[in-house]
């Protein structure tokens, strides 16, 4: 796995080092030309304009989108239960907050331009690269873990996506975080993945051993206790998880969790540590916490006015019309420049 590590560069090289070079490669191959390149697709100029009215009204809850401000959000709520959509009436629902606030963030460090956009995928991505090499480096030594955090930064779709301004790097983030918190938790604290009898090596082999591959067993994780604060960063992320695109965040590192169990150790394993009756009332509370404060005084006033309908038929269509010719391959509509200074995207309705 770190067969591209050069062999001088030790464990302790590699833990001291590891985050600036991974900053280093994340900065050489997705900053240049990130604000150079228009707004395109169909979901960057959604994101982008939708922060930008976000900003002009002041509001850190409720994503706009070539809404019009002279009109109520009650009116608007009015419209959705008489059978408008979210789009139409002005509301972007699609996706939570939390890539919004992130953008908002750099458009007010660097001001509204593609740059600005785009640099919260850069930044998940190399975030995403840190937690990769804590998991690596947890399971199999820092120089995997460095390893394993270079291929990620080098993968095309992650080079790809990792530049765009959408939500997908920011769910990914904080569910690889999820999903370490969860290793933790279930493993606890060791040196090694191992028990400290078999990883031991003789003084008169150690010389000329090869390191063995770890072998999980729940009789080593009944010897650890996990540190308190990694069920809290568990729970957390899995909110904020959410709150970046929804309930998938939820059900990636539960399927982890699954196939742990069923799949891989088939073994008990010490739910205990999950601390999953408080946690999970923690992570409800931070997605709460944002539907609370939608229009209406709480998310039950946007799903009777259509709110879960819509996004729940736009899930489904999606799944049911062929891929935009855009993700495949280049075309005429994934090149036409979008700019962020147009209050309407192309192939929008713009009656809305």
């Amino acid at each position: 796995m770190s067969l591209f590590i050069p062999e001088r560069f030790t464990d302790t090289h590699c833990r001291r080092h590891g985050w600036w070079v991974l900053l280093a490669l994340t900065a050489l191959l997705y900053l240049p030309g990130l604000g150079t390149l228009p707004l395109m697709d169909r979901d960057e100029p959604r994101f982008a304009h939708a922060t930008v009215e976000m900003m002009q009204r002041g509001t850190w809850v409720i994503p706009y989108f070539n809404s019009d401000p002279a009109v109520s959000d009650a009116t608007r709520i009015q419209q959705m239960r008489d059978g408008k959509g979210a789009m139409e009436v002005g509301y972007r629902f699609d996706k939570p907050p939390l890539t919004y606030w992130w953008m908002r963030l750099h458009y007010q460090l660097f001001g509204v331009n593609e740059f600005a956009a785009r640099l919260h995928s850069v930044v998940a991505t190399w975030l995403v690269a840190l937690v990769t090499f804590g998991i690596a480096s947890r399971i199999a030594g820092a120089r995997a873990g460095l390893a394993a955090g270079i291929a990620w930064i080098t993968t095309l779709q992650v080079i790809v996506h990792g530049r765009l301004c959408v939500a997908d790097m920011p769910m990914v983030l904080f569910v690889a975080l999820a999903c370490w918190a969860l290793l933790e938790c279930l493993v606890g604290e060791p040196e090694c993945l191992v028990p400290s009898a078999q990883c031991a090596v003789p003084e008169s082999e150690s010389a000329n051993a090869k390191p063995h591959p770890p072998e999980l067993s729940t009789e080593h994780l009944a010897l650890r206790t996990p540190s308190p604060f990694w069920p809290l960063i568990l729970h957390v992320s899995l909110g904020l998880g959410f709150l970046a695109k929804g309930p998938i965040a939820l059900l990636v590192p539960g399927l982890a969790l699954v196939l742990m169990r069923f799949a891989f150790w088939r073994k008990p394993l010490p739910w205990r540590r999950l601390k999953l009756l408080p946690g999970l009332l923690l992570t409800l509370a931070i997605i709460a916490a944002w539907g609370r404060s939608c229009p209406g005084g709480n998310a039950g006033s946007l799903l009777e006015g259509g709110h879960a309908g819509a996004c729940g038929g736009a899930w489904c269509q999606g799944f049911q019309r062929p891929l935009p010719r855009a993700r495949l391959l280049p075309s005429h509509r994934a090149s036409e420049p979008v700019s962020l200074d147009r209050p309407a995207a192309d192939g929008l309705d713009q009656s809305a």
